[in-house]
């Protein structure tokens, strides 16, 4: 249950797959495939708030959501008695794909949660790092643009 970038299809032993490939933070999209049943498409796009208003569907709430009702479906049916394994994979923490500078999209719940606050600048913040592994090393320090993003 969560996200898989290599397959529509479930792996051999797998009785329910609910997953994406990455997608969208808001109103994801997923595929649904159980043994024997074709995959489909599924997207989340009228979800409510607690208090019964329209909100956003968020896809860490969505994943977690459809994972609990599995669960508690496994724990309450005639297979109760055969253990299980869910593996739940979250998208979070990532920043959004597209256009722009990229920016990690928080839950509209959290949405000014860290307003005004700004990240720590530590003695090793925006240092190049000349004797590290070549994946780090090649990574030049933030820009002042960049710099600024970080506590937006």
């Amino acid at each position: 249950l969560g996200r898989n970038y290599n397959t529509r299809e479930p792996p051999p032993g797998v009785d329910r797959w609910f997953i994406n490939g990455g997608g969208n933070y808001v109103n994801p999209s997923f595929v649904s495939a159980s043994p024997g049943v074709e995959p489909s498409d599924v997207r989340f796009d009228n979800c409510t708030a607690s208090d019964g208003s329209p909100s956003n569907c968020y896809s860490t709430s969505v994943i977690g959501n459809i994972s609990i009702s599995w669960i508690r479906h496994r724990v309450t049916s005639d297979s109760k008695t055969r253990p299980f394994f869910a593996y739940i994979s979250l998208k979070a923490p990532h920043i959004q794909d597209g256009p722009g500078f990229p920016l990690a999209i928080p839950a509209p719940w959290y949405q000014n949660a860290s307003v005004r606050q700004r990240a720590p600048r530590t003695p090793n913040y925006n240092v190049s790092c000349p004797d590290h592994h070549w994946l780090v090393r090649q990574q030049p320090p933030l820009t002042a643009l960049e710099s600024f993003k970080v506590d937006e």
